[in-house]
C-alpha cells in the first residue's frame, strides 16, 4: 500500500472530514477510505457528488440514443454516430439540483 502526503485547503479539509465523518463514522481510516473512493471514480471517468455516480444520457423522442459517465465521453459517443447534439436531449441520471437564492445582494 502506498503512501501519499498532500496539502489541501483548509475550508476543503474540513468539508473532507464532516463527509468522511458522515459516511463512514468516526472511526481510523475514514479520510483515507473516502479519498481512495473519490481517486476510484474520477480516474474511471465519473464524478463524486454526494456519494452518487452521475451518468449522461441523450435522447431523442424520448429514446435513448447514447449514454456515458462524462459530457466529453457522450459528445464523443454521439460524433461516432453521426448524431448533431442539437437533436438530442441530455439528461443528467441523478438530476442535477439547481441552487435557489433568495434574499439581497451585498458586496464585501
Amino acid at each position: 500500500m502506498g503512501v501519499i502526503t498532500l496539502k489541501i485547503d483548509d475550508e476543503l479539509e474540513r468539508k473532507l472530514r464532516a463527509k468522511a465523518g458522515r459516511l463512514y463514522g468516526a472511526n481510523k481510516g475514514t479520510i483515507s477510505a473516502s479519498v481512495e473512493e473519490a481517486l476510484k471514480a474520477w480516474l474511471e471517468g465519473g464524478k463524486v457528488e454526494g456519494g452518487e455516480r452521475r451518468l449522461y444520457v441523450a435522447k431523442r423522442d424520448g429514446t435513448k440514443v447514447a449514454e456515458a459517465p462524462s459530457l466529453r465521453e457522450l459528445a464523443q459517443k454521439l460524433k461516432t454516430t453521426g448524431t448533431d447534439p442539437r437533436d438530442v436531449v441530455i439528461e443528467s441520471l441523478p438530476p442535477i439540483r439547481s441552487t435557489q437564492r433568495m434574499g439581497l445582494r451585498t458586496r464585501r
